[in-house]
């Protein structure tokens, strides 16, 4: 109530016989309805009534950020007409429940935002769109703003949304940076248009797409079709191939984050570690004549080994982080060795197992094996099915995982981790 207490000292003369701060007092014993209404009948009514309605209907406002929901589209319109209204710089927009009404006056109210030429909208962020949500056009919108950044994300990836591209202004150059689309939603036959080229006349940056719902060959089709120059930071699922994405690496030398997401599929159909990589020793690698710099790499082991036996990665990186999903390597040692023999320097190692049973046995080296990886950092992390459970181990110094004939060095770590994945 402190803010629409402040207004009153701003707000005109009252037209009625007696104060506007016990106006106000019976304002706040008014239905969000009657509120409502009030704020349409005078600009003293409104200034009044206005906050009271857009606390009650969950409008929150901070000095650059604005969160929006299917309750409070409406109240958009009156917002703009406040005198404290202010354009912002980040939007968060809940989209479950909303209807046609709702996106309209969404839409009107980022349209009013162009005369706002001093601040510019520069992120956007959009969740859960129903079906039967146009969300072509408020794509095509935000980009017309000249927005830097947009995410959007769906946890209903089963119910497409109805996407009819909208016209695009002439006159408007998109200013993305960076994109992320978490959902197959941007990649219907009737948007894929639209998609492909927002990522042509885009100076895109850092760009993720996961949950896309691409098979190879689509996956193929869209990376040979787009060339980033300033691309920065990748994110893509894992059903995008490892030779198609060691293509698109070699054409984009400037990549230094890349990051593989486990997408839809959380592991390979082979069974057995060591069968999968007799079955990766069978990738030719791509003619590069340039070194990947990378900075981070992060993914599941079995993917990381296919991609590196493909591509001529630098022999040092800061940050490799392996991402263990399921209980389908049967050795993980062995499978963090695959991944670390292509870099002769690491200087931090991050270890992430989910939902997997593990067991000392995961933990056992072939005899005959004998590799060693140096590192200056070690970082393991436990995630239990409980939210809540979560175990980090970090190891600084020179750190060695090594493998000899009937020995492992770290001992106390492999004893530690069942017991963690157990909690």
């Amino acid at each position: 109530m402190s803010v629409a207490l402040a207004l009153t000292a701003q707000a005109a003369c009252s037209h009625w016989p007696f104060a506007n701060e016990l106006v106000l007092m019976i304002f706040q014993y008014l239905p969000v309805t009657d509120l409502r209404s009030i704020t349409q009948v005078s600009c003293l009514s409104r200034d009044l009534a206005a906050p009271l309605y857009l606390h009650s209907v969950g409008l929150h406002v901070g000095q650059t950020w604005l969160r929006v929901n299917a309750q409070n589209c409406l109240a958009l319109l009156l917002y703009t007409r406040m005198t404290s209204f202010c354009a912002p710089r980040f939007l968060r927009c809940d989209l479950l429940g909303t209807g046609n009404h709702d996106l309209t006056a969404l839409k009107i109210f980022l349209q009013s935002l162009k005369g706002a030429q001093d601040k510019h909208i520069s992120s956007v962020i959009c969740f859960d769109a129903p079906p039967g949500v146009d969300l072509a056009s408020l794509f095509q919108l935000v980009k017309d703003l000249g927005c830097s950044s947009f995410r959007y994300s769906s946890t209903e990836a089963d119910h497409p949304c109805t996407v009819v591209p909208a016209p695009s202004d002439p006159g408007a150059v998109c200013s993305l940076r960076r994109l992320s689309v978490d959902s197959p939603t941007f990649f219907s036959p009737c948007v894929a248009s639209l998609t492909l080229a927002t990522l042509r006349d885009s100076q895109i940056t850092d760009l993720s797409l996961t949950h896309t719902g691409l098979s190879a060959i689509q996956w193929a089709a869209l990376l040979r079709n787009v060339h980033l120059p300033l691309l920065r930071m990748l994110t893509v699922d894992i059903e995008c191939p490892p030779d198609v994405l060691a293509e698109f690496l070699i054409r984009h030398q400037n990549v230094d984050h890349l990051w593989i997401h486990p997408g839809s599929t959380l592991s390979p159909k082979l069974q057995d570690y060591s069968s999968q990589k007799v079955s990766r020793q069978r990738l030719q690698p791509i003619p590069n004549p340039c070194l990947l710099h990378l900075n981070v790499l992060g993914g599941p082991p079995w993917y990381l080994v296919s991609l590196l036996a493909t591509i001529h990665s630098a022999p040092s990186i800061p940050k490799l982080s392996l991402r263990f999903e399921e209980d389908f390597t049967s050795n993980y040692f062995s499978a963090v060795l695959d991944v670390a023999r292509h870099f002769a320097s690491i200087q931090e190692l991050q270890l992430s197992f989910f939902d997997a049973s593990h067991t000392a046995s995961h933990f056992e080296v072939p005899c005959d094996e004998v590799r060693t990886v140096a590192l200056k950092q070690l970082t393991i992390s436990v995630h239990g099915s409980d939210p809540d459970v979560l175990l980090v181990s970090s190891l600084d110094g020179h750190t060695h995982i090594s493998t000899h004939p009937r020995v492992v060095q770290l001992p106390s770590l492999a004893r530690s981790l069942p017991k963690a994945g157990k909690r």
